[in-house]
């Protein structure tokens, strides 16, 4: 029965304005981290990844393109070990389902007929429950009493500070009964989100409020936001119908233009593209990040869609087709089933990095939660309670951790030990303080972690005592 269920049927191909969106978007998507990070020719993965986006640009409904660049872009997560990223994380599991998608429909098939469409249609579903299991840890994460504090809470550091605040906060009141009312109105809209999305007539809204939500928090010049919704966009167009993203396309296409001419709209196009060259290379003076220009031109043409749609009615937006959510092969449950553990990693013990956890106040190592639901002593795995103060370190990060009084998992201690042997090392574990002057040297004090598990288990540092902060 539960096969029958599940598990019938072929693939329902995705439409052709679909399939050009969400390619078109998905490669401007993995650009905008080569550029917010910069490793575009650091190595061959980094400059494979962005070829591999500028080649599906080029071509957006191909599923050579497509399938290229989902492994390019894994290769490439795993290559760079610096970046510890929730939307980098976000896209290697998505490219990993298509990367399924196309072994479960024969990858050489799906190679010689070369259809994104066809290929996207198998791994849809899986892709959508992908994206609800995102907006739940982040909701559920955030049922903490650090994240309720109006003192000490990410919503109080978003309204006051200057680097990371949404340019619509700087107008609003920053009394504690706005921030009271912020902590509670971000928890419903988090909620909402992937509530509305789950039902067909629903579907319209959770869009739009999604687009809306994730392009206000990210239109602050400098806080970088925009680095998650340039990710999540895609994801929220696999909920859309055939018409919404029809429409969707033809705003791009009247932007872009269909030929090359001296018209005056031709014209506009040119000064729109000098005016965001401009103000990107007087991103420093201006006092914004480097990539924002460009991140505002993008949302501003998806904000229109939605402003479209909302006039024309939001039923008409979401996919009506029953069975959305219904895979077609057991293996494209898999990397669902990743991303739902992965976002519960840090009750289960392990990492607590890269879990959908982003600004939430979660704490839950060294034997202490936060969490109103989920008591620390839950936790199956002992990685979170092996906690090392760092005293000293000839490595910038780990030297920036110690004047901050920040612990750190022994794990992570090894994992950067391991990216960094030739440093030196002193560090408090336990009541032991050891003292190591070249890591590569003494492997049995600062015993290294394998690459793949440095990879896949990322830890935060954590406070000492005191309410958790606000970061990443």
């Amino acid at each position: 029965m539960f096969r029958h269920s599940w598990f019938r049927g072929e693939p329902v191909a995705a439409g052709s304005a679909f399939t050009t969106v969400f390619t078109a978007s998905w490669a401007l998507a993995g650009l905008f981290d080569k550029a917010w990070y910069g490793h575009w020719t650091w190595s061959i993965p980094n400059f494979g990844f962005a070829a591999a986006c500028c080649w599906m640009l080029c071509a957006p409904r191909s599923a050579r393109a497509l399938i290229v660049l989902a492994a390019a872009q894994i290769a490439d997560w795993f290559s760079d070990q610096s970046i510890l990223a929730n939307h980098a994380i976000i896209m290697a599991a998505v490219n990993a389902t298509l990367l399924v998608a196309a072994a479960q429909c024969g990858a050489l098939r799906a190679w010689r007929n070369d259809s994104a469409g066809a290929l996207l249609g198998a791994a849809a579903p899986g892709i959508r429950l992908e994206t609800l299991a995102i907006y739940f840890w982040a909701t559920f994460h955030k049922l903490n009493t650090d994240f309720l504090s109006i003192e000490h809470g990410c919503v109080k550091f978003l309204a006051t500070d200057a680097r990371s605040q949404p340019w619509p906060m700087s107008f609003l009141p920053g009394g504690p009964g706005w921030i009271e009312a912020a902590i509670h109105g971000t928890l419903v809209v988090e909620l909402l989100i992937p509530t509305l999305l789950s039902f067909r007539t629903t579907r319209g809204t959770g869009i739009l409020l999604g687009v809306c939500f994730h392009s206000f928090l990210s239109s602050g010049p400098r806080n970088g936001f925009f680095a998650f919704a340039v990710v999540i966009f895609p994801l929220l167009w696999f909920f859309a119908s055939e018409e919404a993203m029809e429409r969707l396309r033809t705003i791009f296409r009247r932007i872009a233009g269909s030929r090359f001419d001296i018209s005056a709209a031709t014209l506009v196009r040119f000064a729109g593209l000098a005016g965001i060259a401009a103000a990107t290379l007087a991103s420093n003076r201006l006092q914004i990040n480097r990539t924002f220009p460009a991140w505002m031109a993008y949302d501003l043409l998806v904000l229109a869609w939605a402003l479209a749609e909302v006039r024309r009615g939001i039923a008409a937006t979401g996919e009506r087709r029953p069975g959305i959510f219904r895979c077609t092969h057991p293996a494209l449950l898999v990397m669902p089933m990743v991303v739902f553990i992965n976002g519960a990693c840090p009750y289960l013990g392990l990492k607590t990095e890269t879990s959908f956890a982003m600004y939430s106040n979660l704490r839950t190592e060294g034997g202490r939660s936060n969490h109103l639901l989920v008591p620390a002593h839950w936790a199956p795995f002992p990685f979170q309670n092996d906690l090392v103060e760092v005293v000293d370190s000839s490595n910038s990060g780990l030297r920036e951790i110690a004047r901050s009084g920040m612990l750190l998992t022994w794990f992570d201690l090894r994992r950067r030990a391991w990216m960094n042997p030739a440093m030196s090392i002193s560090f408090v574990r336990g009541d032991t303080t050891v003292v190591v002057d070249h890591v590569r040297k003494h492997p049995e004090l600062v015993p290294r972690v394998s690459w793949w598990a440095g990879r896949l288990m990322p830890f935060r540092p954590v406070e000492k005592a005191g309410p958790r902060g606000s970061d990443h």
